[in-house]
């Protein structure tokens, strides 16, 4: 390979680096139906794990080896929802959720439901700027109208404005139902990152669960791509 064509390989591995770097991606809105759902990003990577639940009972539940809990802070990062602060008992059915795999726990952290209407929002602050997370925001046993979460936080880049996603659980109130949506973000400047939701009715939120996002192959393409950028400076400079 010619030394020109290095140099633009380079370019290009950093230009798309720099390009990732401020990514906040939602994924589809996915049925609950399984432990498995529940991200869990390895030894220390939960960041904060929190449901409605644990808040009015002041227990913990595990599900995936991430431990949910009502506790609205942990180790610096703080979270927050404006919904209304009102519950539904009536969330998901324990047996439900079995006959497709899933635990008693994961109907436990799904059961209860913070809801109320707009203006609502989800708020992490604390978080490391410009480190990589993954978001999971679950919901279940709610309406029949899907909520959009948009992500209001600013951060310069060539990523969209202000990205959403939808997440949909089902038919009206039905204890049988639930549903997750994922998102990976990286933390702006100043550490908040806030999610805003929007809907047709009543704006549900059961569970949170915040992780670090592993990101080995990133770190060796950036490296390889840095190491390329030396070759061509040292080609240019004898």
């Amino acid at each position: 390979m010619k030394h020109s064509s290095y140099c633009l390989l380079a370019v290009a591995v950093l230009s798309t680096l720099a390009g990732t770097a401020h990514a906040q991606t939602f994924g589809p809105s996915t049925s609950a139906s399984k432990d498995s759902d529940v991200f869990n990003g390895g030894t220390d990577a939960t960041v904060l794990a929190w449901d409605f639940s644990d808040s009015e009972q002041h227990t913990t539940t595990t599900v995936n080896n991430v431990v949910f809990s009502g506790d609205q802070d942990n180790a610096g990062v703080d979270f927050s929802y404006v919904l209304g602060g009102a519950r539904d008992q009536n969330g998901v059915n324990d047996m439900a959720l079995a006959s497709t795999g899933g635990s008693a726990n994961y109907a436990y952290i799904l059961q209860h439901l913070a809801y109320g209407g707009g203006p609502a929002s989800l708020t992490f602050t604390g978080l490391t700027p410009g480190e990589a997370y993954e978001l999971q925001v679950f919901a279940g046993g709610g309406q029949s109208a899907p909520e959009t979460l948009t992500d209001a936080s600013t951060i310069p880049g060539p990523s969209p404005a202000s990205p959403s996603g939808t997440l949909d659980y089902g038919a009206a109130y039905n204890p049988a139902v639930a549903g997750f949506i994922d998102e990976t973000f990286r933390a702006p400047v100043g550490g908040t990152e806030t999610i805003d939701l929007t809907g047709g009715g009543l704006l549900i939120v059961s569970a949170v669960n915040l992780q670090v996002l592993p990101e080995p192959s990133t770190y060796a393409m950036l490296l390889g791509g840095l190491a390329l950028l030396g070759f061509c400076v040292r080609r240019k400079l004898a």
